[in-house]
């Protein structure tokens, strides 16, 4: 992370033995290396990061029938993982969370090209940074931001974020390093071609927090979620907690 300390910098800080993903190894070497590492008890704490189901969803979207295959597989790892941790530790704390939902894309718009047809150039009166789901644009002189603003008035499958909602969902920047115009598409309307891709996927993320497909998952084998976890942010502080009382049993 370029800001701030995650939870790897509290594990080495607490002293806690901990497993992480190798993302150079494949889904299936790091549960070897998982199971592996807890047969031999040299952890207290897991954290496994499986990509397949994300890219999957990309490609296929969320009603094609491989995604509950695709699930059905990680829940028979998951079962392994958890049958070897109940055997070797006499208590195991199991959380599966995503960082995000999958939207079918069914409308391609090209941004882009409304915007170079504009009597403005990028580099000289705007620049900007066109997303799959957002363009964040930032502006050298006023009539550029007029001819822009006017022009993604007339996009219907979209909308210019006003300050008061980025403030409310924490993305209003003072020095508006992230874009100081931010305008987000529909759920299910994909800009095409973007900085992300030059040809359309099936589903992508990225959408308002509120929009029905951008709701995340959170299940655990423990009887409740704390009732201060409400973002996904929040998961840190039970990756915390949960890596804190294994210290606590393995010290006692």
């Amino acid at each position: 992370m370029n800001r701030g300390p995650n939870i790897f910098d509290f594990l080495v800080e607490n002293k806690i033995p901990y497993f992480v993903t190798d993302t150079t190894k494949s889904e299936e070497q790091n549960r070897d290396d998982i199971i592996a590492a807890i047969e031999a008890e040299r952890v207290d704490f897991v954290f496994q990061y499986w990509a397949g189901l994300d890219g999957l969803l990309h490609m296929v979207g969320n009603k094609s029938p491989e995604v509950p295959a695709k699930l059905r597989v990680y829940e028979d790892w998951i079962e392994k993982v958890l049958a070897a941790a109940k055997k070797h530790y006499s208590e195991v704390h199991l959380y599966i969370f995503s960082d995000h939902g999958m939207a079918n894309c069914d409308e391609l718009v090209d941004l882009k090209a409304k915007i170079d047809a504009l009597p403005v150039k990028m580099e000289k009166d705007y620049a900007v940074v066109y997303d799959s789901t957002m363009a964040r644009f930032w502006f050298f002189n006023d009539n550029a931001r007029k001819q822009i603003h006017e022009s993604l008035g007339k996009v219907p499958e979209g909308r210019i974020m006003p300050d008061d909602e980025l403030q409310r969902y924490r993305a209003l920047f003072p020095d508006r390093k992230f874009g100081e115009t931010i305008f987000l598409m529909r759920e299910g309307v994909l800009i095409v071609p973007s900085h992300m891709g030059e040809r359309p996927i099936r589903a992508m993320h990225g959408y308002h927090p509120t929009d029905p497909q951008s709701y995340a998952t959170l299940c655990t084998n423990q009887p409740a979620i704390p009732d201060d976890v409400t973002h996904i942010p929040h998961i840190c502080r039970i990756m915390e907690k949960t890596a804190l009382l294994a210290k606590e049993k393995n010290s006692a």
